[in-house]
């Protein structure tokens, strides 16, 4: 199930369409109703962000970690690799095909590994992204530049 919609959504259906497995492969299209995204996200075993473009923390990195799905996503400049280090998920370079193919098939066929990544995404938001922990961080660094 794809999920958004980025410049080369429409390469990736006619890639699908190529190999014959328009049955197979969903395209959802925009998703921007909470409830729906969330239903979405329950039904995944995995969460993947293959991003090019850098930039502060992604939504979907940590939506998909809140739900305790095993994400992998792009090791690109900004906040998703702060948020997946640690063996919180699965970081790839850019257009690596391969890697992110191998780490679908390990975790789609190696149940221990894809328990330890849901238990950690899990773990991570609850540590470090819960209400209470943003709030204590923004009241640390209010108290660091007021001085």
């Amino acid at each position: 199930v794809l999920v958004g919609s980025g410049p080369r959504a429409q390469e990736y259906k006619k890639y699908v369409q190529g190999l014959n497995l328009d049955g197979a492969v969903q395209f959802k299209g925009p998703v921007r109703d909470d409830a729906r995204l969330l239903e979405l996200y329950g039904s995944s075993d995995i969460v993947v962000l293959p991003s090019n473009v850098g930039g502060p923390i992604s939504c979907t990195v940590l939506e998909g970690l809140s739900c305790g799905k095993a994400v992998i996503s792009t090791n690109v400049p900004g906040g998703i690799p702060d948020v997946l280090a640690d063996g919180v998920g699965i970081l790839m370079q850019p257009e690596d095909g391969k890697f992110l193919a191998a780490e679908l098939g390990r975790l789609a066929t190696d149940p221990a590994y894809l328990k330890t990544l849901e238990e950690n995404a899990r773990r991570a938001v609850e540590e470090r992204y819960s209400l209470d922990s943003m709030i204590d961080k923004l009241t640390s660094l209010y108290r660091e530049v007021a001085a």
